[in-house]
């Protein structure tokens, strides 16, 4: 990548070569389906791998940014970041016995010092992967930071997404058959690369959301660009053909995966998307004829879908009452250390050591407590987890000020709003979060919310990119 200092295409708002922003953009969005393709990156030695490459693409990204791009993206960060310093010190800590008594009463075995956590190893990992998505974070929100680059950066997104869902459902359909590929399926639900369907439909709702964003504002800039009826409806089919594609694609994918946490939680954030595409008065209905439209198809695809999916939520009580056994044992476990936790990335030591002939059953294939707050709570306590959640608030926060005060793309603001909430509610009953693309791909739409979230008072040629 060479730096053009004459090029100055986005204007002061814009910050950088659009060249170079298209780049970053594209190597991000190879490294994190890399990631999706890697088994979602999910094991000790591929996290490291992947969180080293993160931290390489924000290096690059902030080194080829221009100054005031990068200051709006690190404004924007400074107090997610000054809250991501505070877990960051709270596992450092976790890492040893900085006063007489805190260090947990099974090292005592190993005639060791002593730690709070009962894994430094894991705890040691988690923190290098929680840099690394600070890193993500900061790469999303210097792209975001230009308007033209932003977009771009959600359009390469939909067409990555496209190739992922098709290599999904080729691969599902080919192991119907009997061949061995890509997505194979399990108990007859798609599961893509993540050796888990409910966390490939977390990745399949996002693809959809994203997708009925672009259909969205597709509807909504028709009306704006011909005045003629006729005119309209043929922009509106030529542009509104790959979304669809994708749309119904990703649905279906979504659907073959028969996560009921999955689909009910896209249902969220499809509401939320609309809410969001209905903020504006003046372009309500424009955003609601083609969300209308996604109804329509997420209707069919329903039906369509087979017996799967309707007998997982008609039968809910065999897996509803081993996930409560789990809950309530490491509900208590939490409690009896509920300030500094047992030490991030200690799950599994936690697990083992709770283990009982009740709860056996429930417990001893368990490799994640399916529920990312609980798990935050037990392996971070309140000291690490509340400074954790207050970073991911003030960056929501910040995103939906953003889309009712900003005159930009409120669409696009509204679909990482819509992928927040679809995470954070599925969040409660699974663990996609704990898998390192994903939570990645999210790091990276709340970096691209933040950098596109900007005061309505500011000039309008200055957001462009």
């Amino acid at each position: 990548m060479r730096l053009n200092p004459n090029s100055n295409k986005g204007g002061a708002g814009t910050g950088g070569n659009f060249t170079d922003a298209r780049s970053i953009s594209l190597i991000l969005l190879a490294l994190l389906f890399g990631g999706h393709l890697a088994y979602g990156a999910n094991s000790a030695a591929l996290a490291l791998w992947f969180s080293a490459a993160l931290f390489a693409v924000c290096a690059v990204c902030a080194a080829t940014a221009r100054p005031d791009r990068l200051r709006h993206a690190l404004r924007q960060g400074r107090v997610p970041g000054l809250l991501l310093l505070v877990v960051a010190a709270g596992g450092c800590l976790q890492l040893a016995g900085p006063w007489p008594g805190a260090a947990h009463p099974a090292w005592d075995w190993l005639g060791d010092g002593g730690a709070i956590t009962l894994d430094r190893d894991a705890t040691v990992r988690e923190l290098i992967k929680l840099a690394a998505l600070g890193a993500a974070f900061l790469s999303g929100a210097v792209i975001g930071a230009g308007q033209r680059s932003s977009a771009r950066f959600f359009q390469m997104f939909l067409y990555f997404a496209a190739v992922y869902s098709a290599l999904a459902f080729i691969g599902f359909c080919t192991d119907q058959l009997g061949l061995s590929a890509f997505g194979a399926a399990r108990a007859g639900r798609l599961h893509a690369s993540f050796l888990s369907a409910n966390n490939a439909a977390s990745v399949f709702g996002v693809f959809m959301l994203m997708a009925a964003a672009r259909l969205m504002l597709v509807g909504e800039r028709a009306p704006r660009a011909f005045p003629n009826q006729v005119a309209r409806l043929e922009y509106f089919l030529k542009r509104a053909g790959f979304p669809i594609a994708l749309l119904l694609l990703s649905l279906t994918c979504l659907a073959l995966t028969a996560s009921r946490g999955g689909l009910l939680s896209a249902g969220a954030g499809l509401l939320v998307l609309l809410l969001a595409g209905l903020t504006d008065r003046e372009r309500r209905w424009r955003a609601a004829g083609p969300f209308a439209l996604l109804l329509f198809f997420l209707a069919g695809v329903w039906i369509v879908s087979g017996d799967l999916t309707s007998a997982r939520f008609a039968d809910l009580a065999p897996g509803a009452e081993s996930r409560a056994t789990a809950f309530s044992a490491h509900w208590r476990a939490f409690l009896d250390a509920p300030f500094w936790g047992y030490g991030l990335g200690a799950f599994n030591a936690v697990n083992d050591m709770i283990q009982t002939r009740q709860n056996y059953q429930a417990l001893h294939t368990l490799g994640a407590a399916h529920n990312v707050y609980l798990q935050w709570l037990e392996e971070g306590g309140l000291a690490l987890s509340l400074p954790m959640f207050g970073a991911v608030a003030i960056v929501l926060y910040r995103v939906a000020r953003g889309s009712l005060m900003r005159q930009g793309p409120r669409i696009w603001l509204g679909a990482v709003m819509g992928a927040s909430a679809l995470i954070l509610m599925h969040g409660a009953v699974d663990y996609a979060l704990q898998v390192p693309s994903i939570a990645a791909m999210w790091a990276i739409f709340l970096g691209l919310g933040a950098g596109l979230s900007r005061r309505r008072e500011s000039p309008p040629g200055r957001v462009r990119g």
